[in-house]
């Protein structure tokens, strides 16, 4: 995982730091309430939340009903006797999903796969960004096309991969506080508040996930436990995104499942000090005949193991969606 050095910006907004916190402003999806219909999207003038779905499938998300100007929509059905076949429906649909059908406007429904990503206002881009055409500005991110020199590196940094080139010299992503997502919002999902991080971390399992996946290296975890700066946390969620067993902090991202690995084990430089035995969260190891037994139908390939082993003798790759990391202790 790649992490990015931070620069020394004055800035006005963005993470407050210290030893005892670190608080940030940003908006906040409830996912109890979400319907994940992207109708948020639609509304953010920034582009600063966005969604994934099943082309072509309606996800209810009343855009249409919005934008008829004669009424002629309610809960995804149209009303014949009153549309006008103007056709604004079909060309504001977010998911492409209102079809012409002998000349009449079609929704088409069905299940659709939904996911949801948005700024956090962790500030990442604004840490990378060569020349200040990203900076904060009364507490908001600011872009500045004159500038900019379409490096891209801001895309890079962002943790949530929200940040998007739209074209030359326009990059689009960062959330401008304006709260407009919370009010276009029909099932009060959106909230946009302040966010506190005090260093807890109740059920940590040592697996140093966290630790590689930290774009500003503030978390080490090692025998002796965790440990983090807050001095340097942004609060961009990495650490609660990627921990396996969902005791950091996640508010603003999705948590990230580990869909497999694969681990490899030296019996020659193991030292049995059985660290790994005590330590693993799923007891997927075991002592036999004094020796290392895995049980790789419990090993959920989070790298516990490997993190704390003393010897270097466990090796365990995790791959979760969209990275995979290699050995923590190496």
């Amino acid at each position: 995982m790649r992490r990015f050095k931070r620069r020394a910006k004055n800035r006005d907004g963005g993470p407050i730091q210290s030893k005892e916190k670190v608080r940030l402003l940003s908006i906040a999806i409830d996912e109890t309430k979400c319907d994940i219909s992207g109708r948020c999207t639609y509304y953010c003038p920034s582009k600063a939340i966005r969604y994934e779905a099943t082309p072509g499938i309606c996800t209810n998300c009343d855009v249409c009903m919005d934008v008829c100007p004669v009424d002629a929509i309610k809960n995804t059905f149209i009303d014949y006797g009153k549309c006008v076949s103007c056709y604004t429906c079909v060309r504001e649909c977010i998911n492409n999903s209102i079809v012409i059908e002998n000349h009449r406007p079609k929704i088409v429904k069905g299940e659709s796969k939904r996911t949801i990503y948005y700024c956090n206002q962790c500030g990442l881009c604004v840490d990378v960004c060569p020349t200040d055409a990203l900076k904060w500005e009364d507490g908001i991110i600011r872009f500045d096309a004159v500038t900019c020199i379409d490096c891209e590196l801001c895309v890079k940094a962002c943790p949530t991969k929200i940040k998007k080139k739209e074209g030359e010299k326009l990059f689009t992503g960062h959330c401008i506080l304006c709260g407009i997502c919370t009010t276009s919002c029909k099932k009060d999902a959106i909230s946009l508040n302040y966010r506190e991080w005090h260093g807890e971390h109740e059920g940590c399992v040592k697996c140093g996930i966290c630790k590689e996946v930290c774009p500003t290296a503030c978390i080490d975890v090692d025998l002796n436990g965790f440990k983090v700066d807050l001095e340097k946390c942004i609060l961009c969620e990495n650490c609660g995104a990627y921990c396996p067993v969902e005791c950091l902090p996640r508010k603003t991202r999705a948590h990230k499942e580990i869909k497999g690995g694969t681990l490899a084990y030296s019996d020659d430089l193991c030292m049995m000090c059985e660290q790994c035995v005590k330590n693993c969260p799923a007891d997927a190891i075991s002592v036999k005949s004094k020796k290392l037994v895995f049980d790789m139908d419990k090993c959920i390939r989070c790298g516990a193991c490997d993190n704390i082993c003393p010897a270097y003798a466990i090796n365990v790759q995790t791959d979760f969606e969209d990275v995979t990391i290699n050995g923590r202790s190496k």
